[in-house]
This record gives structure tokens, sequence and C-alpha cells, in this order.
């Protein structure tokens, strides 16, 4: 059995938590939320799958390369609270404490950061735990979804025959599927008339995009469109970092310093859950 990879999908479990959970805060009054519902999520998935590595892919600040391809990538989505991103900086002090590296890369999201440690990750069974379905395209022999609902669940687990089952098309082919049906959470327009059923029957007699384009004349006229939709879902599988497995073990850490960490943010459910906790010790 082939060692596990589990990779999370910072930004979007973070806003999952956000959301999800009403607002408290830690006894020196910051809000803690999204911290609270990330780390919940994060010891859930570690106790379940019980991995050898973890990694975590974050999204950095500021314009992406979709952006120089259409200015209006995302235009239409709000800005979210300035009090989620301020929690940001706490997970990520809590990742570093128990040694789990996060990567996030000026220009891409971290679904493209997912995108490429699923790539680099050779020899071993990948595990993307996210809040959303772009990952899906990622799925295959080695790769698996998992899609969290509310809270630490783990909701919905995408195989590629879940995939299939879904949309009646293969992961590889979701992103042909998504530019003609558009994507409205980021903007990307579809062709008009063209609904998922209609999209699916195109997929499965053509494949992809192109060659819907060379057999079908009425999309030519539309084919810089539909080509342009494509960049803009495909994930990117080549953003320039490297993933050294060694430093993404799970190794042990200083559960006693976890602890004292997330009682200072007022984590006390959470502390019962640190491997080999120190639980009694705290609380005798």
């Amino acid at each position: 059995m082939a060692d596990k990879l589990l990779l999370f999908d910072g930004n979007a479990l973070v806003h999952r938590a956000y959301h999800a959970l009403p607002p408290f805060r830690s006894p020196d009054g910051t809000l803690v939320n999204a911290v609270y519902g990330f780390m919940s999520s994060l010891l859930a998935a570690i106790a379940l799958h019980t991995p050898k590595y973890v990694v975590v892919a974050f999204d950095v600040a500021g314009k992406t390369f979709r952006n120089e391809l259409y200015e209006q990538y995302k235009a239409t989505r709000q800005k979210a609270d300035q009090a989620l991103y301020d929690q940001i900086p706490i997970i990520q002090a809590l990742l570093k404490n128990m040694n789990v590296p996060s990567f996030g890369v000026a220009g891409f999201e971290a679904d493209d950061v997912l995108a490429t440690i699923a790539k680099q990750a050779k020899g071993v069974d990948t595990i993307i735990v996210t809040g959303d379905n772009d990952a899906l395209q990622l799925v295959g022999d080695h790769v698996t979804v998992y899609s969290v609902s509310r809270g630490d669940k783990l909701a919905v687990s995408y195989t590629t025959q879940g995939v299939v089952d879904r949309y009646g098309i293969p992961p590889e082919r979701l992103a042909d599927y998504k530019s003609l049906t558009g994507d409205p959470s980021d903007n990307v327009k579809g062709l008009v008339g063209i609904g998922p059923k209609r999209a699916t029957e195109l997929v499965r007699k053509y494949g992809t995009v192109e060659n819907m384009i060379k057999h079908l004349p009425e999309l030519r006229q539309f084919k810089n469109d539909l080509l342009l939709a494509k960049k803009l879902v495909t994930l990117v599988d080549t953003v320039p970092l490297r993933l050294n497995l060694y430093k993404a073990r799970l190794t042990d850490y200083d559960t006693k310093k976890m602890a004292r960490e997330f009682l200072r943010l007022g984590f006390k459910s959470l502390v019962k859950r640190l491997p080999e906790s120190e639980q009694e010790k705290l609380f005798p």
C-alpha cells in the first residue's frame, strides 16, 4: 500500500470555516472561528487518513496570470471580510508548530499549487481536502478529492468513478465542460444556450473543446472565447515550486506546545484531539 499525502486547500477551507461557524473570540479578544474550523478539519482528516505527509496550499495576495489573460476574471466576486484574512497568519503559525509546510506562489492560485504538488508527488496516494470542486479535474488513479461540507465532516469522496457518476465525464474533461458552461463564481462566461446536459453530450462525443471547434461549424465563431475560457478554468500543474516529501512528513511535534497554543486561543476541545494528548496532565 502506497504512502498517503494529505493535501489541504487552505483558502477554500478557511472561507468555509469562517462562514460555517458563528463568530467567536479567543480569551484575548481575537476572532478565531476560521482558525478553529480549519484546525478541526485538519485534525479530523489526519485522524481519518493517517497520512505520512501533509501539505497546505494557500493563495497569495495579488493578481494571477488569469487576470492578465482576462481582466474581468473574478471581477464579480465580493471581497471577503478582512476579519477572515486576519486569521490566516494565525493558522500558518499553528501549521509551523506542527511542522506542516505550506505553499503559496505569487501569480498563481492555491488550486494551481494543489495541481503542481499532486503531479510531483510520485509514488504516493494524494488526498486533496477542499471546500470546492475546482480540484475535481485532478482526480486520477492516485489522487482522490474529499469535498468538505460543514465543520470537520468530509462529506464526499471523489474517485474517477465518482466524477463520472456526477458529471457523466471523466475528470480530465471537466475543463472542457466548464469552458462550455462557464463558471459564474469566477466570472468565466459560458456559451449562451449550452447548459450542463448539452455540455456533457458534446464532451462525450468530441472530447476536447479544440475538437469541438474543428468539427462543429456553429462553434467556430466562438473559438477565441472557448479557448480563453479553457485557459481560465484549467488548473496549472507547472507552478515554480518543488515538493520535498521528506520535509512534508508528519513527524512528531511538540504536543505540549500545541496544547498551550490551543488553550491560549480557547480551543480546549481541540487539545483532546492532539496525538498522545496531554489532556489529563493539563486538566487533572
